[in-house]
């Protein structure tokens, strides 16, 4: 019977799941995957080497509440074994922060995994790198810029001109590449994204999707904007060594 992990979160999760799945296939193989219809759209996963089928679940088919947060896992869990019967379900359901536990490790012990190794990773191809570097060019001339993620969901969104503002007058750059200003994300591939962050001299992420990519690729992080204090943090933080330089903890903004 072969085993598939349904994983109904979004794309910072799954990015938190790449160390179990790592994990998983050294002990097990790659692993049959079950994730939201935008994971698969996004290509992020065509080139993880621990995935083996990779299935979406319709967005129509989710139970959603007004911040897109599905709020019945049962309800999910029951439609996933209608869609794939005959299958070994694994279903990881991540629970509250206020339980203490981080995401990462929390994955390891819902798969009935050892933790050997939280890093986790991100995945891009050597085109991936190639349309990187001519959007560079496109949007900034190849100068050193910044990469920066302001809107997040409504309660973790960082104020655009303060990330502009930190990066003029702390590390001396005026150029910006800005998810969903500079950039659609939904028409560039997740790799090229990827490589984006790669690439750029420095980032300021709110906790979202684009703080678990620079994390993956051990990069320097100049600023991460983690509104919801320090026990949220501690659910989603990196699990492995990351240069985080400032981390603000609150609403409440310093001076850039």
């Amino acid at each position: 019977m072969t085993t598939w992990v349904y994983y109904p979160h979004g794309f910072g999760d799954v990015v938190m799941l790449t160390a179990a799945l790592r994990e998983w296939f050294y002990n097990h193989g790659p692993c049959d995957l079950v994730v939201q219809q935008p994971i698969v759209d996004s290509k992020m996963l065509d080139a993880c080497p621990y995935v083996n089928n990779l299935f979406g679940l319709p967005q129509e088919l989710y139970k959603q509440s007004p911040v897109n947060y599905v709020v019945d896992p049962t309800y999910l869990e029951n439609i996933c074994r209608n869609m794939l019967p005959q299958k070994d379900l694994a279903f990881i359901w991540h629970q509250s922060p206020m339980t203490g536990e981080s995401k990462i490790l929390e994955n390891f012990r819902l798969m009935g995994l050892r933790v050997t190794n939280p890093q986790t990773e991100v995945f891009s191809t050597p085109a991936d790198r190639a349309k990187a570097k001519e959007l560079i060019r496109k949007w900034v001339g190849g100068k050193p810029y910044g990469f920066i993620q302001a809107e997040a969901r409504t309660s973790m969104s960082l104020p655009a001109e303060f990330a502009r503002e930190w990066l003029r007058k702390r590390c001396g750059i005026s150029e910006i590449i800005e998810v969903g200003t500079t950039y659609n994300p939904k028409e560039v591939p997740f790799g090229v994204q990827v490589e984006l962050v790669r690439f750029a001299a420095e980032v300021i992420v709110p906790d979202s999707c684009f703080l678990h990519v620079a994390a993956a690729l051990n990069r320097p992080i100049e600023l991460v904007f983690a509104p919801k204090g320090a026990s949220n943090w501690d659910h989603v933080r990196p699990q492995h060594p990351v240069e985080i330089r400032h981390l603000i903890l609150s609403q409440e903004l310093p001076k850039p």
